[in-house]
């Protein structure tokens, strides 16, 4: 594929020394392809700047050598190298792709109705910015934040730019609508067997006190009171309750682990990153279990950059291998476990002690973790009213 695309030509030599050339022409170093030798000829795919040194062993060795088959950029390059005209003419191309990639020629707006639309320009014409404005002198954060400050009716924007597009997408308020459901009456009880060390009610009647102790499942706070008529009636109760309480969780860990591993064979690739477009230069590799790095350098012209660049990308071949872990290692991993426990759930939660049994078995270790804890015990806990 390389050879296609940089420029090459099909050999053909004839000649009764063609074993003794073709020793000579894989000694060389020359870029040479898809070798097939047929008695006395020897035919083959040739880089464009190889093609003296192939001449110079045919002479040599008193062989005949034709090229077929002209193919490649450079080749038809070399073909039209004198053609100025063509190169002018790139030239100018690439920097009117450049003007027209760097300057507004449209605006469109993604969301909203026509009095959103119209909002959204008016601010737009009070930053000057609309047909031909240069993409690069705009500050996108400073003109999201006035499409939100500045009218009544956008609640969230985001802008980009795709080529000589520029893109607004936004969204807009909508009105809270009334809340006319009421909230069903509610009782908050104890998810833990706790001791009580906090309390702050918003709602409901409290029936515990700090430094009482509760079980699993009893009402903390009741959603039943009587009212001045002494009639029962019933709400919604809302409060924070803390305790402290005991809690034991178990982790194992197994002796034999599987671990990703990058192996050292890395194969580099590149494209020509044009505009959206990327067109690969060179192979791709068509392994499945590949880590993949990409990083784009693009041109610039007169200070500008232009919608032109190169990618290179590498991919590092990976498997998962399984090993056999030290006591010492597993012990260590098995610590590490109980730490991610701790920080996922257990990070709202004070920690006021604890101790830590770890056992060893056949096929690993496993941990028995005491926890003394202090935290939210409180549940709500819908009920429906009896009825008189």
């Amino acid at each position: 594929m390389i050879f296609q695309r940089l420029g090459s030509y099909d050999a053909t030599i004839c000649g009764k020394n063609i074993s003794r050339l073709l020793k000579d022409l894989l000694d060389s170093g020359i870029c040479a392809a898809e070798l097939k030798t047929s008695g006395e000829k020897l035919n083959f795919k040739v880089l464009y700047h190889d093609v003296k040194a192939v001449k110079k062993l045919c002479r040599k060795y008193d062989c005949n050598l034709t090229l077929e088959n002209k193919k490649g950029i450079i080749v038809y390059s070399g073909k039209y190298g004198r053609h100025y005209g063509i190169y002018i003419g790139l030239i100018f191309a690439i920097m009117l792709l450049s003007f027209f990639s760097n300057h507004i020629l449209q605006i469109k707006i993604v969301g909203g109705d026509k009095h959103t639309r119209e909002a959204v320009y008016a601010v737009l014409e009070d930053y000057d910015i609309g047909f031909g404005r240069l993409i690069p002198s705009i500050n996108f954060y400073e003109l999201e934040t006035a499409l939100m400050l500045e009218t009544d009716c956008i609640a969230w924007a985001g802008i980009r730019s795709h080529g000589s597009t520029l893109v607004i997408n936004i969204s807009e308020i909508k009105p809270t609508p009334p809340m006319t459901q009421k909230r069903m009456p509610a009782n908050i009880v104890s998810e833990k067997d706790a001791v009580i060390t906090d309390v702050q009610v918003y709602s409901g009647s409290l029936n515990v006190m700090i430094g009482d102790a509760v079980a699993k499942g009893q009402i903390l706070i009741s959603g039943e009171y009587t009212g001045t008529d002494g009639r029962f009636n019933y709400r919604y109760s809302q409060a924070d309750v803390y305790g402290t309480y005991a809690e034991s969780i178990t982790f194992n860990q197994s002796f034999t682990a599987i671990e990703k591993k990058v192996t050292k064979n890395v194969s580099k690739s590149a494209s020509l990153c044009l505009f959206d477009a990327q067109i690969p230069i060179g192979d791709i590799p068509e392994q499945s279990q590949l880590i993949e790095n990409s990083s784009t350098t693009y041109f610039t012209f007169l200070g500008l950059e232009l919608p032109i660049g190169i990618t290179h990308t590498t991919y590092d071949e990976y498997e998962y291998i399984e090993y056999v872990q030290t006591e010492e290692q597993a012990r260590e991993a098995l610590y590490d476990d109980i730490s991610r426990y701790e920080q996922n759930f257990l990070s709202d939660t004070k920690i006021l002690s604890k101790k830590i049994n770890v056992k060893k078995h056949e096929n690993g270790l496993s941990a028995i973790v005491s926890y003394v804890l202090n935290g939210e015990i409180g549940k709500t806990q819908v009920f429906l009213p009896e009825k008189d």
